[in-house]
C-alpha cells in the first residue's frame, strides 16, 4: 500500500472510532431521556389518582358500591331462574364441573 492509502485507511479508522464514541454516547443519552419521561408519567399519574380519590364523596363511592351490590343481586336472581326452570340439568351440570375442578386440581396420581 502506498502512503497516502495507508493514511486515508488511518482516518477511515479514526472516523469510525470517533462515530462508534457518538453512538454510544447518543444511545446513553437517549436512555436517560426515556428514564425520565417514564419517570414523569408515573409522577403524573400518581398526582392524577390522589386528585380522583379527593374527588369521590363517600356519597359517590356508597352510591357506586350499591350499584355493584344490585348488579350482583340481578346476576344471583338469573341463576336462581335458571335453577328453577331446570333443576335437574343445573344439578348435572354443577356435578360436572366439580368433576372437572376434582381432576385439574388432583392431578395423576
Amino acid at each position: 500500500m502506498t502512503t497516502e492509502a495507508n493514511k486515508e485507511l488511518e482516518n477511515i479508522k479514526n472516523d469510525l472510532a470517533e462515530l462508534k464514541k457518538d453512538i454510544k454516547g447518543l444511545t446513553s443519552a437517549l436512555t436517560d431521556l426515556g428514564k425520565e419521561q417514564v419517570e414523569d408519567a408515573a409522577g403524573t399519574i400518581g398526582r392524577k389518582k390522589e386528585i380522583l380519590l379527593d374527588t369521590l364523596s363517600l356519597a359517590e363511592i356508597k352510591k357506586r358500591l350499591a350499584d355493584l351490590t344490585e348488579e350482583g343481586e340481578d346476576a344471583l336472581d338469573v341463576v336462581r331462574e335458571q335453577v328453577e326452570k331446570n333443576p335437574a340439568g343445573t344439578l348435572l351440570a354443577s356435578v360436572g364441573v366439580g368433576v372437572l375442578i376434582g381432576i385439574l386440581l388432583g392431578g395423576r396420581r
